[in-house]
């Protein structure tokens, strides 16, 4: 089971990253604002893959406290989401120098919904790794 939760956070944190990345530049073309002296490639892939490793680590430490696999994983699911909505905090409390971007307004709708990716792909990649 180490194994296998491990490889499910690095599979996770691997595809969150591509996804955060594929996500930035979809964001930057359409919207036209450039974010990319703020959010630099390898801080996005090094904290998705970071996070979700330490995600797993917290997965393996709930699975021997509960014991009971299903409780465990409702209740790991909830905790890792409710970090993640936690970790929207910083963003929405950062303020962009105006004179130095053209629309620091659309930061927040660039950055939120990444913190969402390594979460999503976590549960998303869970039917994958619950097989024996």
């Amino acid at each position: 089971m180490t194994k296998k939760t491990l490889l499910h956070g690095l599979s996770a944190g691997f595809l969150s990253a591509i996804a955060c990345l594929f996500y930035s530049e979809i964001y930057n073309a359409t919207s036209g604002a450039d974010f990319s002296e703020v959010i630099n490639i390898f801080p996005v892939i090094i904290t998705c893959i970071v996070g979700c490793m330490i995600a797993a680590a917290g997965n393996l430490f709930l699975a021997k406290w509960i014991g009971n696999k299903n409780t465990h994983e409702i209740i790991f699911n909830i905790i890792f989401l409710f970090l993640t909505f936690i970790s929207c905090i910083y963003p929405l409390s950062v303020r962009l120098p105006y004179e130095k971007f053209d629309f620091p307004q659309l930061f927040n709708g660039l950055v939120i919904p990444m913190h969402f990716f390594p979460v999503l792909f976590w549960i998303a990649l869970s039917p994958v790794f619950k097989k024996s």
